[in-house]
């Protein structure tokens, strides 16, 4: 489970990487997008750049150790931004996780065979294929909220 999780992050990052160019029109296009800078980690591209007239982002045009991707999807729960859980089915057989507050590991791992529960997984928009991202989505859910 660990090694699909972790393959499916690598293939997820290394497809949503874009060259500037595509950056440049997915941002002017309203979309988040991030930078990485030499391996630094990845910033938002959209809240620093937005100011600059677009001369000034030229030199990063031909420049070498900068990576483009759209932002990661979020969505709030309880007031904290988790990873949005999947939109599409996985294939049939592949390994999915939906939060499970009462479950010590707090999410469960289950097979996807397009069965009546898998598809009220996603259509509920619990079903996640990474255990990070249910594991941050489960812990969102078990905060609660001071009554007012």
């Amino acid at each position: 489970a660990f090694l699909f999780s972790a393959l499916h992050l690598f293939i997820n990052e290394r497809m949503s990487q874009m060259n500037f160019k595509e950056a440049l029109i997915a941002h002017l296009q309203g979309e988040r997008v991030e930078v990485n800078y030499n391996q630094e980690g990845w910033i938002d591209f959209s809240k620093e750049f937005s100011r600059l007239p677009l001369e000034a982002l030229k030199p990063f045009i031909d420049a070498h150790g900068y990576e483009f991707r759209l932002a990661p999807r979020t969505i709030k729960v309880n007031g904290v931004e988790v990873p949005a859980p999947e939109s599409e089915a996985p294939n049939d057989g592949d390994t999915y996780y939906v939060p499970d507050p009462l479950d010590e590991r707090l999410y469960d791992d289950l097979k996807w065979r397009g069965d009546d529960i898998d598809e009220r997984a996603l259509a509920n928009g619990v079903l996640y294929l990474s255990t990070d991202a249910c594991i941050a989505r489960a812990k969102a859910m078990l905060i609660t909220q001071e009554a007012v």
